[in-house]
Order: C-alpha cells, then sequence, then structure tokens
C-alpha cells in the first residue's frame, strides 16, 4: 500500500500540506498510515506536535500551516519520536550560524582562492600545498580524533593519516566544496563557529595568501571584524604561547588593546595590526608585519624581527 494520507475517505500523499477538510473538522481517526490508523493523542481538529492548528477545529476551505513528515522504510512507526503513538518526527535543526560574521566570510573567502590558486599552491604551512590545507579544514570539522590530533602532539600522526586519506578520497574541487558548506547539521562545531573558526579561517587564509611570498598587502578590516579579533586572540596566545620562557605582550597597534600571557621575567612586546598579532601567536612570526621589543631581565631594550 502506498504511503499516504487517509481524511473522510480521501487519500492524499504524504509529505505535502494537509489537504482542505472536507464537512467540517479534521478528526485524528480519520488519519491511516499503511493501513494503522494514527491514535494516541491528537482528538478532532487537531493535527500534530507543534501543530498551528493543534487544537482548534479545521474549517472548510482552509489548509493547514503544519507539514506531514513522511513515513519512514520498515514500518509506519519506524524512526519516529513519542507522540501519538511515535508517529510524528519533527526534522532535526542544528545551530543557526551567521552567514555574515567574520569566520564565515573568511571560510568562504578562503575557498575562493583554493580555486583560483590551484592545489599545488605553496603555503605557510610547512610541507603542505593548497591540496593539504583544504584536506586539514575538512578533517578538522568531521573527524574528532583526527582534529584533537591538532591540539595534542601524540595524535598529530592521525591527523596528518586522516589528511592523506582525505586527498586519496576526494578531489581537490570536492574537498573545496566540502570546506566551503562546513559541519553538519548536527555538528557541535556550529554552535562554537565564532570562537572555533574565525582565527582558524583568517591565518589560513593568510597562509594560502603569504604562501610564495610575505611580502603582500595587508588586509583592510573594519573595526568591527578588529575587535572580534582581538576577542579570541587571547585563547590562541595561551595555546601557543605560554610555555615560552619570557613573557609575551601582544598590543594592537590601531586600537591599542593588550594580550599578555607567560610569566618569564623578560618580556617581548609584539605591535602590529590584530591580524598580524595573530599570525604571530600561531607561529607564523616570519610572515608576521609586527615589532617586536624585548626587554630582557636586566630591563634594557632590544629590537628585532619577530621570532616567535
Amino acid at each position: 500500500m502506498r504511503h499516504g494520507l487517509r481524511v473522510r475517505g480521501e487519500r492524499h500523499a504524504l509529505g505535502g500540506d494537509l489537504p482542505v477538510c472536507r464537512q467540517g473538522q479534521l478528526a485524528a481517526e480519520d488519519l491511516v498510515v499503511e493501513g494503522h490508523r494514527l491514535a494516541g493523542g491528537a482528538g478532532e481538529g487537531q493535527v500534530g506536535p507543534g501543530g498551528e492548528g493543534h487544537g482548534s477545529s479545521c474549517r472548510q476551505g482552509r489548509r493547514t500551516r503544519r507539514r506531514v513528515a513522511p513515513i519512514l522504510p520498515g514500518g509506519p512507526l519506524a524512526g519516529y519520536g513519542s507522540y501519538a503513538g511515535d508517529i510524528w518526527r519533527q526534522p532535526p535543526r542544528g545551530p543557526i550560524v551567521d552567514p555574515n560574521s567574520l569566520a564565515q566570510r573568511e571560510r568562504h573567502a578562503l575557498c575562493d582562492l583554493f580555486l583560483e590558486v590551484g592545489p599545488h599552491a605553496p603555503t605557510l604551512d610547512e610541507g603542505w600545498v593548497a591540496y593539504d590545507l583544504a584536506a586539514h579544514l575538512w578533517v578538522r570539522e568531521t573527524d574528532l580524533l583526527a582534529g584533537l590530533g591538532i591540539a595534542i602532539p601524540a595524535l598529530d600522526g592521525v591527523q596528518q593519516a586522516r589528511i592523506a586519506r582525505a586527498r586519496r578520497r576526494h578531489t581537490y574541487p570536492d574537498l573545496v566544496e566540502r570546506v566551503r558548506r562546513g559541519p553538519g547539521v548536527l555538528s557541535p562545531l556550529r554552535e562554537f563557529d565564532a570562537a572555533a573558526n574565525t582565527l582558524e579561517f583568517l591565518i589560513h587564509h593568510e597562509d594560502l595568501r603569504r604562501g610564495v611570498t610575505s611580502d603582500v598587502p595587508e588586509r583592510e578590516f573594519s573595526a568591527a571584524d578588529r575587535g572580534t579579533i582581538m576577542k579570541h586572540l587571547p585563547a590562541l596566545a595561551r595555546l601557543r604561547l605560554r610555555s615560552r620562557s619570557v613573557r609575551t605582550v601582544l598590543v594592537d597597534a590601531i586600537g591599542g588593546g593588550t594580550v599578555m600571557v607567560g610569566r618569564g621575567s623578560a618580556v617581548d612586546t609584539v605591535t602590529g595590526p590584530p591580524t598580524e598579532l595573530a599570525l604571530y601567536a600561531s607561529g607564523r612570526g616570519r610572515a608576521a608585519h609586527v615589532q617586536v621589543v624585548r626587554t630582557p631581565a636586566g630591563g634594557h631594550l632590544r629590537g628585532g624581527p619577530s621570532r616567535p
């Protein structure tokens, strides 16, 4: 028997709007799915959980505003939640990601650049070309164990193996498109998109821009975007710089904000725009456009190139 819906003797396909009610009211006992009556919760005029017509009469000539989910294979009740005999199912809804956030804009800008430069373009990541970087970004968001390899050195081998496997299984354009789409609807990374991805995609975007030479013009960012970068910079700095033997002070040359990490007696004061500070903090000091001044324990200032 075809999956369907019977309303007072009239048959309709599931998956669309409930049909126009005939002869007054829509009663739950009139709904038939593969020969099974839907009972156990909906009375006359009710259309299901969360329905805007729930509990009210459905008058002639009006359509309900809810849609009926199709029955999954394996029986009329398979895969359905507990409501009215376990037959209603709400579609999964993950966290909403702001498409205008800096993290999302950097994601799409990086993917555009991936396609522009091709799979063999060099990057600031030693030994990686664009193909490897795209594979890394996709594995990071889809493979929890490999993602941990970014922060846990003992798992770095797992990450590298998964990146190599991703390259074997997917073409370069396919990986770029997967990175552009981002994690799945139910991925926990969507909940923390700004925190997890703002600096990740900003820095990797610069990795690709400066892969051939670091002598590229600095990009201009709005005050709001600079503030967003500075907001996420402390977490990155603590992760990458706190183990150094000197204290590091990152100074925003535009907005004046500072981030301090470490406990050494000597102090490195690093001054530059927020994007350059992020590159320095991530270990890309040779490519970062910053000024580094070291104050030794004795108190004498020394200026020099950036060497994180």
